[in-house]
């Protein structure tokens, strides 16, 4: 999708040729510039620097290709800009140049440079292999005064801006002369100056009329057919246009000289966007002189006066969906990461939203994705072997990435011993096999079917109760305790069945209450979900169960007596309690509450937090978006990003031992690893504690 923005108002262009006024361009929408996204070099004499940069071409592997005019020579970068290779020394021998101006690649990836000052066209291969040369100095046909713009067509016939013969020469892909046409003039199709020459995919030819102030259309036998451009300052106008690109759309793109700007327009001249501007900063230019573009939409500008090369894009993106791999549930909430395929630098980061839907916008280039699911619910990992994506300029490319999950679900039926009814209500619980806690509790539905997804692999072991208490609580296979129950293994991904059937026990009788409200510790707030369990003080068995509502209240109708009540919250967020304030460990010491009664409960976290502030190393600014991740063990267990304060905090952690790092998605700062390390090894480990919040700080330092 493009991200031109259309807007209500419309520039209409006018052009003055022959002291007439020329029919009006057609109206355009007007766009938004593209945004500068990279660029290279400064003023010198050494590998990668430029004095007065000209022409730019870019071949098809993608490699950019620099006409460095003053410097005798052509220079070769890839598209980020890393220098590759050059060749050329000041002569007039094969292979070497006097201010090379303009170039050209063929679709055989020949490059053709307009050797100015030696009044010659030279042809290489993309290695700087010498191939061959026409043209010296002269005024008739296949002679030049000063050649500076190079274009090819799609035949491969080569035009050539023949400055100052005012007119543009054709030759076959040998150098054999074809045609020539203009004139020193003002007249519709007389030139003063021509500075460049591009053709369109319909092989229309556009020339840069510089000392004219506009620019001139033609077909490729030289038959005039539009001009539009007049000296000045407004949008539309110009003062010396010295170069010319044709984008995939045929819209132009013109280096507007001493405007120090570059205009963007329609095949037909109307006005779409202009930007730059006279300075030094990234999107402004001191006399750009030269523009292409390559395959994926970038422009490259030959930014002269700043002996630099500019580049800028109109962003695209990639949108899709994130999903479980095998199950294609989405994957609410994950993380995507778009890297650049050459370097794997990140472009961009952005979050699914609970559709598992994303669109992260980004430069026209080749990234692969990689993604993270902050709860650690599923592996992180690229899209794909992984699989390269190909972004252009305004265009949309489709990505739906598969997560492998950590993972697993405990499903089941709950049905009465003998009978084989279903119990509807009944709980099914998934303990932790080693310490027996519980880990997630669902209840039953009519069926007496239930499912407790996003259980870690490994052994755990599985519970029922029917909190009516008309049937006895079971340990999976059979048990009517935890030990000698079995384990049941939870593989990543996978669905392991439990069923469990309950015998039969005599009903409770009811008529009393026992009742009350659980909150959370230090904070006060309802809880809601919290099972709730009677059991008889004489026996222990189960007498009722209930499950508090959203403001935490919680009723069980039971007979008078004696009881003992447990306090579970079924999500595992909160440590189990005995009535009244025991730990999961201290029945033995539990209150015996005798109904009817008003029994209150205060749960403890039973998951701990980290937090902190996130700040710049050099000015001890706060960094708002870092993302942050808690590492375990076996990768991420939870992330989140930093407020417009740098601070962020993370909540749910479970107890244990953690590592954390933090990712500047914008790429302006370093990751790091908790306390000041560049690597998971080196990171430093730090305990989680129920209810507790551990705080951790980070300074960022600038690539």
């Amino acid at each position: 999708m493009s991200s031109r923005l259309v807007r209500t108002s419309l520039v209409v262009l006018s052009l003055a040729a022959a002291g007439l006024a020329a029919p009006a361009a057609p109206a355009a929408a007007v766009d938004d510039p593209p945004a500068a996204i990279g660029g290279w070099g400064s003023q010198g004499g050494g590998p990668g620097q430029f004095q007065f940069p000209w022409g730019v071409a870019v071949d098809q592997a993608g490699d950019v290709y620099v006409a460095d005019r003053d410097n005798h020579r052509i220079q070769v970068f890839s598209a980020s800009g890393q220098l590759l290779r050059q060749w050329g020394t000041y002569g007039e021998a094969p292979g070497e140049f006097r201010n090379p101006y303009g170039l050209a690649m063929s679709a055989d990836d020949h490059l053709y440079v307009a050797d100015t000052s030696n009044n010659r066209v030279q042809v290489f291969t993309t290695s700087g292999q010498y191939v061959t040369e026409w043209g010296s100095y002269g005024y008739t046909a296949g002679l030049f005064k000063y050649p500076q713009g190079v274009a090819i067509d799609s035949v491969g016939d080569v035009y050539v801006a023949d400055g100052e013969n005012h007119r543009v020469q054709k030759f076959d892909a040998d150098g054999d002369f074809l045609a020539e046409w203009g004139a020193l003039g003002s007249a519709p199709g007389e030139l003063h100056y021509p500075r460049d020459v591009r053709v369109d995919s319909t092989d229309h030819v556009y020339v840069a009329d510089s000392r004219n102030h506009r620019i001139q259309k033609f077909t490729a036998q030289g038959q005039f057919v539009a001009a539009f451009g007049s000296f000045g300052t407004e949008p539309g106008e110009f003062d010396q246009p010295f170069a010319v690109a044709v984008d995939a759309d045929d819209d132009l793109y013109v280096a507007d000289y001493n405007n120090h700007r570059i205009q963007k327009l329609t095949s037909s001249g109307a006005f779409v966007t202009m930007w730059g501007g006279a300075g030094s900063s990234p999107g402004q230019f001191q006399n750009p002189q030269g523009l292409e573009l390559d395959a994926a939409g970038r422009l490259y500008v030959s930014d002269a006066g700043n002996h630099r090369v500019q580049v800028f894009a109109e962003p695209g993106a990639i949108a899709g969906t994130v999903t479980t791999q095998g199950a294609d549930d989405p994957v609410g909430g994950a993380w995507v990461a778009a890297l650049d395929a050459t370097d794997f630098t990140i472009a961009g980061t952005t979050g699914a939203d609970g559709s598992g839907r994303f669109r992260l916008e980004v430069p026209p280039g080749t990234y692969l994705l990689y993604l993270i699911d902050p709860t650690g619910a599923h592996r992180s990992g690229f899209h794909g072997p992984p699989t390269p994506l190909v972004v252009t300029a305004g265009a949309e490319t489709g990505a739906d990435p598969a997560l492998v999950p950590t993972r697993g679900a405990v499903v089941g039926t709950v049905v009465e011993a003998g009978t084989q009814d279903p119990i509807g209500g009944a709980w099914g619980m998934v303990l932790d096999g080693s310490t027996g806690a519980l880990e997630r509790a669902a209840v039953a539905d009519g069926t007496g079917a239930f499912a407790l997804p996003g259980i870690p692999a490994g052994g755990h072991y599985v519970a029922w109760i029917d909190p009516s208490g008309e049937h006895a609580t079971r340990f999976a296979p059979d048990q009517p305790s935890l030990p000698p129950a079995t384990r049941h293994p939870v593989t990543p991904g996978g669905t392991t069945t439990v069923d469990g059937a309950l015998p039969p026990q005599p009903a409770t009788p009811i008529g009393s209450s026992l009742h009350g409200t659980v909150v959370e510790a230090g904070t006060g707030a309802p809880l809601a979900g919290v099972h709730v369990v009677a059991l008889h003080a004489a026996d222990l068995r189960l007498a009722r169960g209930a499950v508090t509502d959203s403001g935490g209240d919680y009723a069980l109708d039971v007979v008078a007596g004696d009881y003992v009540l447990a306090f579970v919250d079924g999500t595992g967020l909160h440590q189990m309690a005995w009535f009244d304030g025991q730990p999961s460990t201290g029945l033995a010491d539990a209150a015996v509450v005798t109904a009817p009664k008003v029994a209150d409960a205060v749960l403890s976290p039973g998951r701990g937090s980290v937090a902190g502030t996130v700040t710049d190393a050099g000015t001890g600014d706060p960094l708002a978006a870092i993302g942050v991740l808690v590492l375990g063990p076996t990768g991420p267990v939870a992330g989140g990003h930093t407020d417009v304060d740098g601070t962020y905090r993370i909540d749910g952690l479970r107890p244990g031992t953690y590592r954390l790092t933090f990712v500047d998605a914008a790429g302006g700062r370093l990751q790091e690893y908790w306390d000041d390390a560049a690597t998971f090894a080196e990171a430093t480990a730090f305990p989680v504690s129920p209810g507790a919040v551990v705080t951790r700080d980070a300074d960022l330092a600038a690539p």
